[in-house]
């Protein structure tokens, strides 16, 4: 907009000039040729500033782009932050878990082997207690009668 209004006030200006230079009864003068001039090189010089204008445009347009892919990639490193440290944490309770399940699993193991060492015990008292009552039994065959004399 800015190049298409400088290129039409210089062309208003050519015109002008133009146009009193041909109905004018004088010659032109230094004056009007100089203004003349500068009104070509306004117009040359709004031709040449438009490209200028367009490449600060497309640099102002890259600009907050950029910013936009920076605050975009900031988001996602802070996503990514977030997203590693619940995994740190899951991967803590994980091993903790683990961890107990390898203690319980010692301590059911030592159960098992306190309760077979309690098993064998109690056979061994059940064959002793049998024994001792077989022994009982025989000392009352024998003995029988004069057990029962001495009570």
């Amino acid at each position: 907009r800015i190049r298409w209004g400088a290129a039409a006030v210089a062309g208003a200006n050519l015109a002008w000039r133009a146009f009193w230079q041909l109905f004018a009864s004088s010659a032109a003068d230094e004056a009007e040729r100089d203004s003349a001039v500068v009104a070509l090189l306004a117009a040359l010089l709004a031709l040449a500033l438009g490209p200028a204008v367009d490449a600060a445009l497309e640099l102002e347009r890259l600009g907050k782009l950029g910013r936009e892919q920076a605050k975009g990639a900031e988001e996602l490193a802070k996503q990514r932050i977030a997203h590693a440290n619940e995994q740190a944490k899951a991967q803590a309770e994980a091993q903790k878990w683990k961890d107990a399940a390898e203690k319980l699993e010692k301590q059911v193991e030592a159960i098992k082997r306190q309760a077979e060492g309690q098993a064998e015990a109690y056979m061994k008292l059940m064959e002793e207690n049998r024994s001792l009552k077989n022994q009982l039994a025989d000392f009352d065959c024998v003995f029988g009668s004069s057990r029962k004399k001495a009570a």
